[in-house]
């Protein structure tokens, strides 16, 4: 059986008047009679779709709903312990890491790997067997330094 290609080209046009028309809804065009939501007087929201018959939630101007609580406000975020820290480089590592690098790590220390972890991420905090890594070495100590074996901040010095 031979595929006809006007069934094709059919299905193309509806898909297009398809998205033109919802193309119109969203820029405001009415459509069967029906009013935007903009002309009803309701804000509309970029991410509602264009026919929300409801005001938007998210704007600042949106009255609370009775019978709620008032959200709490937000607490802002704080420094965590990471960044209390004392960054060093390894002795062993002065030689083999380049001066610049070094100097940017410590400047930026949230710029190499390892920053703000754990030893063992997945175990929570100890000051004796899992400690933040805050000690600056090559991720293999064996190798020169280069693009693939890059300083990272480990838990301890090799």
């Amino acid at each position: 059986m031979r595929h006809d290609p006007s069934i094709r080209s059919r299905r193309w046009l509806l898909a297009v008047g398809v998205l033109a028309g919802l193309v119109g809804l969203a820029a405001g065009a009415s459509s069967a009679g029906a009013s935007s939501p903009s002309q009803r007087g309701y804000v509309v929201c970029p991410a509602c779709p264009p026919w929300y018959p409801y005001p938007n939630p998210c704007d600042p101007a949106y009255p609370p709903i009775p019978g709620l609580p008032t959200p709490a406000p937000r607490p802002t975020p704080t420094p965590g312990p990471a960044s209390a820290l004392t960054y060093n480089v390894c002795r062993q590592m002065t030689k083999l890491i380049p001066a610049q690098v070094q100097a940017d790590a410590l400047a930026n220390p949230h710029l190499s790997y390892g920053y703000g972890l754990l030893r063992n991420p997945n175990v929570p905090y100890h000051p004796l067997w899992n400690t933040y890594r805050n000690w600056l070495t090559l991720r293999n100590p064996n190798v020169p330094w280069s693009r693939c074996n890059p300083a990272v901040w480990k838990a301890g010095c090799p």
